[in-house]
C-alpha cells in the first residue's frame, strides 16, 4: 500500500491528472508495434489485397487511426469500443449493452469483412480490426475494479513519481517504452514477432481474448502489493512488479500481432 505522504502526493497530483488526461494520446506505439508483427505474417494475397485497399506498405500505418478520431463525431460513436469491462473480483458476464463493446465490435468488423473483403467500406474495417485486437490484448481494456480500468488508480514509481500517471497510462505507454529502450520500431517487432511464435491452432475468438486478458489483469496489472476488491486510490508499483508487466505487454503485443494476420489471412484466402 502506498505510503501516507505519497498517498497525499498521488491524490493532490490526480486533480493535474484528470485535468490533463483528455489531451493524451494513448498507446500509440504499442498499435504500431502489433500491426508490424502482423505484417510480417501476412500471406502474399492478403498483403497484396491490404496494400490496394489501404494504399499503404504497413498495417502501422492505419493502427491508431481509431484514437486519432476520437474526439470527431465519428470518433464518439465509436468510443465504448475500444475496451470491455470485466469484473475482477467476482463472477459476472462482461457489460456489453447494445454490442458497445471491443469483442462485439470487432465480431462485427471481421464478419463485414468476410462479405464483402474488397467493398467501398473494407479499408475502414481494416483499420477497426487492427485496432481493436491490439485493445483487446491490453489487461486493463478487459478489466474493471470499479476504477474505470486502472484510470482512476494513480501510481508511483521511478517512471511515474508524484502521480504522473495512472495505472492504465501506464500498461497503455510506460511499459511499452521500457520496451522499446535503445531499439526501433523495426527491431521490436521482430524480436516479438521471433520470440512468442504464432500458434497454428490459436482460436480466433475476440471473447477468448477478452477473456485471456482479463485473467493477465487479475494476476499481473492488480498484482501489486495492497491490492483490494474495489476502487484502489493510489499504489507503488515495485521494480518486480515491472519485469513482470514488461513481460506480459511483449507477451500480448505479439500475440494481438500474430492473431491479427490469421484474421486477415483468412479474409484475403
Amino acid at each position: 500500500m502506498a505510503r501516507p505522504d505519497t498517498l497525499r502526493r498521488l491524490l493532490v497530483a490526480g486533480v493535474l491528472y484528470a485535468a490533463a488526461a483528455s489531451c493524451w494520446a494513448w498507446g500509440g506505439t504499442g498499435h504500431r508495434l502489433a500491426a508490424m508483427v502482423a505484417d510480417q505474417d501476412l500471406s502474399p494475397r492478403a498483403r497484396a489485397a491490404i496494400r490496394s485497399l489501404t494504399s499503404s506498405d504497413s498495417l502501422a500505418d492505419g493502427a491508431n487511426w481509431m484514437d486519432e478520431i476520437r474526439n470527431t463525431a465519428e470518433g464518439r460513436r465509436m468510443s465504448r469500443w475500444h475496451f470491455v469491462n470485466i469484473e475482477i473480483c467476482q463472477p459476472a458476464p462482461p457489460k456489453c449493452k447494445d454490442d458497445q463493446c471491443a469483442p462485439a465490435q470487432l465480431e462485427l468488423a471481421v464478419a463485414a469483412l468476410q462479405r464483402n473483403p474488397r467493398g467501398i467500406d473494407a479499408a475502414q474495417q481494416i483499420r477497426v480490426i487492427t485496432h481493436l485486437i491490439a485493445d483487446l490484448h491490453q489487461p486493463l481494456h478487459a478489466a474493471d475494479n470499479h476504477d474505470f480500468g486502472g484510470n482512476d488508480l494513480l501510481i508511483a514509481n521511478r517512471r511515474c513519481k508524484d502521480g504522473a500517471c495512472s495505472l492504465h497510462e501506464y500498461w497503455d505507454s510506460q511499459l511499452v517504452k521500457m520496451l522499446t529502450r535503445g531499439a526501433s520500431f523495426s527491431e521490436v517487432a521482430a524480436r516479438l514477432g521471433a520470440t512468442v511464435p504464432a500458434q497454428a491452432s490459436d482460436p480466433l475468438r475476440p471473447w477468448d481474448w477478452a477473456a485471456e486478458a482479463n485473467r493477465l489483469a487479475i494476476k499481473y496489472a492488480y498484482g501489486f502489493q495492497g491490492f483490494s476488491c474495489g476502487p484502489v486510490r493510489a499504489a507503488e508499483l515495485t521494480p518486480e512488479y515491472d519485469q513482470a508487466a514488461v513481460a506480459v505487454v511483449a507477451q500480448q503485443l505479439a500475440r494481438a500481432g500474430h492473431r491479427l494476420a490469421s484474421v486477415l489471412n483468412s479474409v484475403y484466402r
